[in-house]
């Protein structure tokens, strides 16, 4: 995968964190679902990293990580959907940010 493509997916989830009722509506789970397949596309284009390891550091870094699903941790938390929203889809950034740091 090259940095180009990486920034390419960077871009895609930069417009999904400023309209994300334009993918998936308010509700979360379908966000996160959402960016499960965003997932599966973007690491169908081979990723050379560790991703699910960048994943989990990321989500570790953002104070989550003590249940085995994100998902389920965060919808526990005081979050709004709105602000559970928004969480899922700043993990997926961050990480894949973590992605284009670990090739340059």
């Amino acid at each position: 995968m090259s940095t180009i493509q990486i920034h390419s997916i960077l871009d895609q989830l930069e417009i999904l964190r400023s309209q994300p009722h334009l993918f998936v509506g308010s509700e979360s789970r379908g966000m996160w679902h959402f960016l499960n397949g965003f997932d599966l596309a973007a690491g169908a284009i081979s990723v050379d990293v560790d991703y699910p390891k960048l994943r989990e550091a990321t989500i570790s870094e953002r104070g989550w990580g003590t249940m085995s699903s994100i998902y389920e941790e965060i919808s526990l938390s005081s979050k709004t959907e709105e602000d559970i929203v928004k969480e899922l889809i700043n993990i997926h950034i961050e990480t894949w940010k973590k992605v284009l740091a670990s090739i340059e």
